[in-house]
């Protein structure tokens, strides 16, 4: 039998979806919450469908295990019966591997927004608007520059000096 949300039941139950899986990381609200025919649209890449709270889970793991110190900010919530629409900003550091690539300590700032269709007091679908793509480019060059900067550290290479000058001008060689 389905159930008629109400506005303020969505939008509780959105506060408390990003505020337990985000901020607390509870993976035990994406499997309460996500109805298990579930679909997520957009997120980690703009043509990304996961599946379930499963492949939901999955990618959540994996985004944890590359950024550390989560914040999600709710900038607002607008709820229509089941419907509801989210904007929000999303605070981290990038200290892990979970991207392919070592963490750069950057911290990373992600706005975004989420419709989102719920029913039966779950999310059963939801559609995500974020650049991540453009965040992960930007951490891949950082990610870049430390190793090259780490090779060139244990081959005993660092930066030229300048050479020493004379009061007269001249370089001393």
């Amino acid at each position: 039998m389905e159930v008629v949300m109400t506005s303020a039941e969505t939008g509780a139950l959105l506060q408390r979806w990003f505020d337990e899986v985000w901020n607390q990381g509870k993976e035990s609200t994406i499997h309460e919450l996500f109805d298990k025919n579930g679909k997520a649209h957009g997120w980690p890449e703009p043509t990304s469908v996961l599946r379930g709270p499963k492949e939901f889970a999955k990618v959540f793991h994996q985004f944890r295990s590359a950024f550390s110190e989560i914040k999600i900010t709710i900038h607002e919530i607008i709820a229509e019966g089941g419907h509801g629409a989210v904007r929000w900003t999303c605070t981290s550091k990038h200290t892990g591997d979970g991207l392919g690539f070592a963490g750069t300590n950057k911290p990373v700032t992600l706005p975004g927004s989420s419709f989102i269709l719920c029913k039966n007091g779950k999310l059963l679908e939801g559609w995500n608007f974020l650049d991540q793509t453009s965040v992960i480019h930007q951490l891949r060059i950082a990610a870049d520059k430390n190793a090259a900067a780490g090779k060139q550290r244990s081959a005993g290479i660092s930066k030229p000096v300048a050479p020493i000058r004379k009061k007269s001008g001249r370089s001393l060689k």
